[in-house]
């Protein structure tokens, strides 16, 4: 069996076509020895195309530029990286899908009742690691670090402590667009119920209530939207400065007292930065799916 170490040292292709498998890709391929190629497409393309050696048009050809093994990150919709482990499974080319969260693991590989797998899988934590063993019984499962998480945690600054949820004056609100809500004939549990246009709106009804002395509300677009689409004229807060924020993630949880979201990966970032962390889905929304008890629940709060 390859180390981890080994890795490092062969010619790799990344693909992704969502955030957050990108994000992942590019943290991790600066581990990396050898020389690094990019195939991004979607979301992916669109935050990293600008400054990442990307091949636009890589062609299925086998050994292509000299690559050694190929590492994918994996979408619920996308066919991009299911596309390139068929491509190095049909010509012998070690394949690796790194999980970025914690949900529908199975799905990420299933298109048209096809399944292509890759031959290993990597996982960044032990409760990843923990699910991923139970679904991907024949194929071998290993965890590594999570760099882009150390990455970001290494630029966010030291808190100096934790205010009461009612002391609290910085909001940072992290948008993460939860799909459509809609009839679900095949009970995909990625329609969970519910808008990110409700869950803003349900954080915003209940404010008040749990932050009484917020004087900050900061959003954060999630990075797949080219903008951000809540219209903030419609918010009447009295006393509450209101915006969006144009900085990178590390530098908006430095400056917030409490994250507030419904199921981002930067939610769990902000756990790890040891600020309070609150899920904004509405009454009813399919819950959040990050395997951390110190996640608070803001329905728990209106009790």
């Amino acid at each position: 069996m390859m180390s981890f170490e080994s890795n490092l040292d062969l010619r790799t292709l990344f693909v992704a076509h969502d955030v957050g498998g990108a994000n992942l890709l590019v943290s991790l391929s600066k581990q990396f020895n050898a020389e690094n190629f990019f195939m991004f497409s979607g979301p992916a393309f669109k935050l990293f195309g600008h400054d990442q050696r990307l091949l636009s048009g890589f062609e299925f050809t086998q050994n292509i530029h000299g690559i050694q093994q190929l590492i994918t990150g994996t979408s619920l919709k996308s066919e991009l990286e299911l596309e390139y482990l068929d491509f190095a499974r049909r010509n012998q080319i070690p394949s690796i899908s790194v999980l970025d969260n914690w949900s529908n693991y199975r799905e990420r590989f299933v298109r048209n009742d096809k399944t292509t797998l890759p031959d290993t899988v990597w996982v960044c934590d032990k409760h990843a690691l923990s699910i991923a063993q139970k679904v991907f019984e024949d194929t071998p499962v290993h965890q590594i670090p999570n760099y882009y998480v150390l990455e970001v945690l290494a630029n966010i600054s030291p808190i100096k402590e934790n205010v009461p949820l009612a002391k609290a004056r910085k909001l940072l609100y992290l948008c993460e667009p939860p799909g459509s809500k809609a009839s679900n004939i095949m009970q995909d549990p990625n329609y969970l119920g519910y808008t990110e246009e409700d869950a803003i709106n349900y954080f915003l009804l209940n404010l008040a209530k749990v932050f009484p002395d917020c004087k900050k509300l900061t959003f954060r677009a999630h990075p797949s939207n080219s903008k951000f689409s809540f219209d903030l004229s419609k918010i009447q807060l009295s006393g509450v400065e209101i915006g969006v924020s144009i900085q990178n993630l590390a530098s908006d949880i430095s400056e917030a007292e409490v994250l507030i979201g419904t199921n981002s990966m930067a939610l769990y970032i902000g756990i790890l930065a040891n600020r309070r962390a609150i899920s904004a889905i509405p009454p009813n929304g399919y819950p959040c799916t990050i395997p951390d008890k110190r996640i608070i629940d803001l329905n728990s709060l209106l009790v």
